[in-house]
């Protein structure tokens, strides 16, 4: 039987896991990873109720020890902020449509940062989109922006260097059964190659906004070691050389990618956002002061990295 002291810490910790899945997925997906492959107990959330400077949670072990994880997105700003913004514009109605519209639209700027060219072009998609799709109805130009390539071509219709000019990428007329026809918006596919050093750069630009709370996880909480966790998005236009980077570690190793200043903390982890299938498909690397590893998910997932 369980005492009444140990009935209430697992019913915490239901609650807390609950919580953590469905409202901080990024968090959750993490944990479940981290303890597949470490082949930790359980967790303890730590920031919670608005805690200021507390990492994530805790990866408790059954020797009584315990990791401090703090985890973090390489996310572009105006990558978020467009998405967000597109979001709250569909559906886009319009009297003069005949037909409904799946359209992809290109995050702007080449500034990762620039959320206020999101703001810019979500404004001009949304007053000049469906006029122009009603242009491409009455001339039935359906072929001409099914796919609108990134450069101008000689025998192109003004209105589609006027959608290209929007940002569309493409435009997609689909049947509908309402008779209140829409256009449905969305993010253009993104993909790009790069090299490993990105990995590098990326590693330092987060542990350096993150460091300070986990070296305080061992300082003032007792935490026998700190790591840090580092999502990498797959579709974003801006820093997505990253999120490549990591998938050429499947072909091209882990040797040409630099060491790394961890300024006290103890791992770094890297591994894509799709976190879906099991076993991982994905690559998943870490760093410490031993270097850089890969990890594989197994059955029986090891204790060390597998190079």
């Amino acid at each position: 039987m369980f005492s009444d002291q140990e009935i209430e810490h697992i019913l915490t910790n239901t609650k807390e896991l609950t919580d953590m899945r469905e409202n901080r997925p990024e968090e959750y997906a993490a944990f479940e990873l981290l303890r597949d492959l470490l082949q930790a107990r359980h967790l303890n959330v730590r920031d919670k109720d608005g805690a200021q400077g507390m990492h994530d949670f805790d990866l408790l072990f059954n020797n009584d020890r315990w990791i401090a994880i703090e985890v973090t997105s390489d996310t572009s700003q105006v990558d978020s902020a467009f998405v967000h913004q597109l979001q709250k514009l569909n559906p886009l109605v319009d009297e003069g449509l005949t037909h409904s519209w799946h359209v992809d639209i290109e995050v702007p700027s080449n500034d990762h940062e620039d959320q206020s060219a999101a703001g810019r072009r979500t404004k001009n998609v949304k007053q000049n989109l469906t006029s122009f799709l009603v242009e491409v109805e009455e001339n039935c130009w359906f072929k001409e922006v099914d796919s609108i390539p990134t450069r101008q071509r000689d025998d192109e219709p003004e209105i589609v260097k006027r959608l290209r000019n929007l940002g569309v990428r493409s435009a997609t007329y689909f049947k509908s059964d309402s008779k209140e026809k829409s256009v449905l918006v969305g993010i253009a596919p993104w993909a790009g190659t790069t090299g490993q050093l990105l990995l590098a750069e990326m590693v330092k630009d987060h542990i350096a906004q993150n460091k300070d709370k986990l070296l305080r996880s061992k300082s003032d909480h007792g935490a026998f070691a700190a790591h840090l966790f580092i999502w990498l998005k797959v579709a974003q236009k801006h820093l997505s050389d990253r999120s490549s980077a990591l998938s050429n570690v499947r072909f091209l190793g882990l040797q040409e990618i630099p060491c790394v200043d961890l300024h006290g903390v103890d791992t770094v982890w890297i591994a894509h956002e799709s976190i879906c299938t099991r076993p991982y498909l994905y690559p998943i690397v870490s760093y410490d002061h031993d270097g850089w590893h890969e990890w594989k998910m197994r059955a029986c997932p090891p204790t060390t990295p597998l190079q």
